[in-house]
């Protein structure tokens, strides 16, 4: 179960679309390149916008991946393969199947998608305070796309914090932000 949870701590960090990539899969620095997927047991030579992308990874995932490719990639396979079988996944359905619903009913969850999982990402991402445009990029969206799906969870309980980094952008003194000064004659 080790090599399985490695795989969902590293899957959640990087926010894949339509399964884990495939291939050579990851590279040991804090970058993984998104070039093909598993869609419906099937590898596809593409992702679904046709572009690459590299996805930085936390430390978090990154620890995870590391540890998951000792157990399959050292051994010439790739990193997110069925501990069962020690081959590749086959498809979603399979993950589903062996681990996902397990561990939803262990941690007392309902059922949900492993494709939610992208979506609390995203909302992480956002409510740590990191920008739309790189959140984006991290899941392969348009700026639009992303804010069209995620605007709901930028909601203004930062704002002093926003307000603050405007001022030491514009005054380039911290103390100024953090002090309110209020705007008259207009």
């Amino acid at each position: 179960m080790d090599d399985a949870r490695h795989s969902l701590e590293a899957v959640f960090g990087r926010a894949p679309a339509n399964g884990a990539p495939s291939g050579p899969d990851a590279p040991p620095e804090s970058t993984i390149a998104i070039e093909r997927v598993l869609v419906a047991g099937e590898e596809k030579n593409r992702t679904k916008t046709a572009e690459a992308r590299l996805v930085r990874l936390n430390s978090r995932s990154l620890a995870a991946l590391q540890r998951q490719r000792a157990f399959t990639q050292v051994a010439g396979g790739r990193v997110f393969q069925d501990p069962r079988t020690g081959k590749p996944w086959h498809s979603e359905e399979a993950f589903q199947r062996v681990y996902w619903k397990r561990i939803l009913k262990r941690l007392g969850l309902r059922y949900r998608r492993p494709y939610n999982m992208r979506h609390s990402y995203a909302t992480s991402m956002l409510m740590a305070g990191m920008t739309p445009a790189f959140c984006a990029r991290q899941l392969g969206h348009t700026v639009e796309m992303f804010l069209r799906t995620y605007a709901k969870w930028i909601d203004g309980s930062q704002n002093d914090l926003e307000m603050a980094r405007l001022e030491n952008a514009l005054t380039g003194n911290e103390a100024a932000s953090n002090s309110a000064t209020p705007v008259s004659g207009f």
